[in-house]
């Protein structure tokens, strides 16, 4: 049987914002790294009374309750107080622990405020978890059957005690039993149309469920498994390979990478060099391309181009083509990108160009219109997209459709290869059919 969890945040900062939740996140990972799933969370605030009663709630329905914050000297630290409220117990004052308090600020050179002296009270017959980094101590016990454990707020102490007690005590409960999952990163098919590709030629046995996380730029999908480690690995591998087989050129990796890593990869490995022309996306382009560290080995330059006349002047597009096309088009694109390859002498050069909004539209160039251009060899191509979204989303997703357009050449080797890949990612279905083609 599954051991389910539920996680409680205390403290006013998050709920005002002003904090975010990190903690919650490192323990639903590590959590499930052990076999526990977390179930349940919630955030409370700095109210004993409150916390008192998300933990009396919480005990009714999981197998383990996790509690962070208010572990203080402060008097807006109130959790020791809650605790023993939820458990009917007294809070009583630990010398071993206190004593062990004052050697820890001795040993860093200085006197422990008299303050500090309340973190030494604990709910009778509770078990003391050590803090390793801070002074803080946390705590365990058993409420209505259910094992609580109290941790500090601060990050960094929290996962000291999760790594050193938490989750050795759980992992022995879990019996060997895990729960690991697989993400793969997806670009080009909405989550729908996903969704309708993988219930039509696969259904989810009770062996493994799939999740769909719509990314900005993509769908993740989460395939996760329980049971013994080498039954998870097996059942995971089966579900993610056909998965893959049924998404295609969709699914562009798996567990982590963002989407320029792995066309630096294949760039590296090829041995070939790319240079870049951005007019829309402003150089966001080449900012994602250069994030990757190693990225010298190939990304050459990149020319930002925004007006007309640095199009013509620095990358030779033809003011003929720009007065009887404009400047946002697939003509304008495909120059843009011999323009950049020929200065750079590259093996690769790609441009985008468009329309980013909120203004600039017109009927037959909407706002989101936005071309990709691409020149290898003697050969150039321009692919048409068109985005929904604010600014920032346009310029987001121009980028990452160039990057996509880069991992399909070196996926393939040709640029009919780059439309076939297009076509069955989903990225090219509007477009082939606006242009009648396929």
């Amino acid at each position: 049987m599954v051991l389910k969890a539920e996680i409680i945040t205390v403290g006013n900062e998050i709920l005002s914002g002003a904090t975010l939740n990190s903690n919650a996140a490192v323990l639903g990972r590590r959590l499930l790294e052990v076999g526990v799933v977390p179930q349940w969370g919630s955030v409370v605030a700095d109210d004993a009374q409150d916390i008192a009663r998300a933990v009396l709630h919480s005990v009714e329905r999981a197998g383990v309750v996790i509690v962070t914050g208010g572990l203080g000297p402060t008097p807006d630290d109130v959790t020791r107080e809650a605790i023993a409220a939820a458990a009917d117990r007294p809070l009583v004052l630990r010398e071993d622990l206190l004593d062990d308090m004052r050697r820890g600020w001795t040993a860093r050179g200085t006197t422990m405020p008299e303050s500090n002296t309340r973190q030494a009270f604990l709910p009778a017959r509770s078990s003391v978890i050590p803090n390793p980094v801070g002074s803080a101590p946390g705590f365990r016990l058993k409420i209505a059957g259910t094992d609580v454990f109290v941790l500090p707020g601060v990050p960094a102490e929290m996962s000291g005690m999760l790594r050193e007690t938490v989750l050795p005590a759980l992992a022995a409960r879990a019996r060997g039993r895990i729960r690991r999952f697989r993400t793969l990163h997806t670009i080009g098919w909405p989550e729908s149309a996903i969704a309708e590709r993988i219930s039509r030629r696969l259904r989810c046995s009770g062996e493994w469920s799939l999740a769909y996380l719509p990314q900005r730029g993509g769908v993740d999908l989460r395939v996760g498994a329980a049971g013994s480690p080498a039954r998870v690995n097996r059942v995971l591998a089966d579900a993610v390979g056909r998965i893959r087989r049924i998404l295609g050129p969709a699914v562009y990796g798996a567990d982590g990478g963002p989407l320029e890593a792995l066309v630096g990869r294949q760039l590296l490995r090829r041995g070939w060099t790319v240079s870049v022309a951005e007019s829309c996306t402003g150089g966001l382009l080449s900012n994602l391309l250069t994030h990757v560290p190693g990225s010298s080995a190939y990304f050459d330059r990149a020319v930002v181009a925004y007006s007309n006349r640095a199009k013509t002047s620095l990358l030779g597009v033809s003011p003929k083509t720009l007065r009887a096309r404009g400047a946002v088009s697939g003509e304008v694109a495909v120059e843009m990108a011999r323009g950049v390859k020929r200065l750079s002498r590259t093996t690769l050069g790609i441009s985008v160009t468009g329309i980013a909004g909120p203004g600039g539209g017109t009927k037959n160039k909407p706002v989101g219109l936005v071309y990709v251009g691409l020149a290898v060899g003697r050969s150039a191509r321009a692919f048409r997209f068109q985005f929904p979204g604010d600014r920032r989303s346009v310029k987001y997703r121009s980028s990452r459709a160039a990057l996509n357009l880069l991992r399909l050449y070196l996926r393939g080797g040709t640029l009919d290869a780059v439309e076939t890949g297009m076509w069955r990612s989903g990225e090219g279905e509007k477009r082939i059919r606006q242009d009648g083609r396929g």
